[in-house]
């Protein structure tokens, strides 16, 4: 700032810097998070930092692994996760899309210059997702979400 004066912006995340479960509740690392946003309604973003030392909880797959600079001296890893992210496991639903989903695509696509270019793509991503063994990934995919 420019004048002197001392001003900061809003914050626009919780941060967490000590982060311990009992591994019997492991698993409810999710309701953890979504208990954050509805106390901090007004932060989108949860940051969670963690010693270099310790090994990676479960509650970690969730969230992005922040590279440092090289320059940096901070000694814990980052990480961090959109409010977003967390509403998937209260309530949003991605999955592969099939067939059926490609009939309200076409009204969805009504006026879109391209909408023609589209929905083959979305067709050619679903019989390549249909024709894909169970266990490994298409090399191409279209999604729904819910």
């Amino acid at each position: 700032v420019t004048d002197g004066s001392t001003s900061t912006a809003a914050g626009n995340a919780v941060c967490i810097t000590l982060y311990c479960l009992d591994s019997q509740y492991e698993t409810l690392g999710d309701v953890f998070l979504g208990e954050i946003f509805k106390r901090f309604p007004e932060h989108d973003y949860c940051i969670l930092t963690m010693p270099h030392s310790v090994s990676e909880v479960e509650l970690l797959h969730s969230f992005t692994y922040i590279q440092p600079l090289p320059s940096t001296t901070f000694s814990h890893s980052l990480f961090l996760i959109h409010r977003v992210a967390v509403l998937g496991a209260m309530g949003i639903s991605v999955e592969w899309a099939k067939r059926g989903d490609l009939i309200p695509l076409r009204g969805m696509l009504e006026g879109v210059d391209n909408a023609a270019d589209i929905i083959v793509d979305a067709r050619d991503c679903v019989a390549c997702q249909e024709k894909q063994a169970a266990d490994t990934l298409p090399a191409r995919g279209a999604f729904t979400v819910s």
